[in-house]
This record gives structure tokens, sequence and C-alpha cells, in this order.
């Protein structure tokens, strides 16, 4: 931002959405491998999350470099919303996984909806909730 001022605002939004997006994610992932690993082999729960914490670091590392170059070449705004893509990506995988079945209970109360809609009705279900309380 010190050497291009002019790409402040397209910074700013970036980093807003970027904020929403980890607060999105935030917890999320772990829980979601958490949960397959309990149906798979839950002693293989460590060894599976730091593999994906690996493969997260090591892809952050060579978006750095590339991002670096398409920044020189196409330009810091570009860039920026070039980079926008892998979170509309991953929320397009996040909206449509459906999760594998669990407890016959739990798999009886949410069913095998994906988790856009469970996440919807969930939200629903909190507002009500909210709605109803007596202050």
């Amino acid at each position: 931002m010190l050497i291009r001022p002019e790409a402040y605002l397209t910074y700013l939004v970036w980093a807003v959405l970027s904020a929403i997006c980890t607060t999105l994610n935030s917890g999320s992932v772990s829980a979601f491998i958490y949960e397959t690993m309990q149906v798979f082999d839950v002693n293989r729960y460590p060894q599976v999350l730091s593999r994906i914490s690996a493969i997260s670091l090591i892809t952050r590392a060579v978006s750095m470099v590339i991002g670096g170059i398409l920044a020189d070449q196409i330009g810091f705004n570009a860039a920026l919303l070039i980079s926008g893509i892998g979170g509309l990506l991953q929320t397009a995988v996040h909206a449509t996984t459906v999760e594998p079945a669990r407890r016959k209970v739990v798999q009886f109360l949410e069913g095998s909806q994906p988790i856009f809609q469970r996440f919807i009705t969930q939200i629903k279900n909190s507002f009500s909730i909210l709605l109803k309380m007596k202050r």
C-alpha cells in the first residue's frame, strides 16, 4: 500500500471479503474433518489434519510467488480480484458437500442435505429462537 496507494480501495474490499471468508471458515474445516474421521478411523484424525495443514501451507507459499508475478504482469488490482476466484470456488465446494452418515439420530435429524441447506435451516432456527426470547 505504501508503494501503490491507488490500489488502496481494491485492497480494502479484498481485506473485508477475506475477513468474512476467514470468519465463516474458522473451525469449520477442522470440524468437518473430525466428523468425517469419526466414521472412517478416529485414530487417524491428527495425521489427516496435519497433512491438510501442510498442503495448505505449501499452497499459500506457491500462491504468494505466483501472486507476486501476476501483480507485476497484470497489475496489483487485477491480481487481488483474481485471488477472489479461490474464495468463490471454496464457497461452492462447501455449499455442495454432504457429510458422511454418522449416528442414526443425528442422521435422521439432519438427513443428507447439503451443508448450505442445513446452514440456512440453522440460521432460521437461530432467528426464531432469538425472536421468541423475552427480554
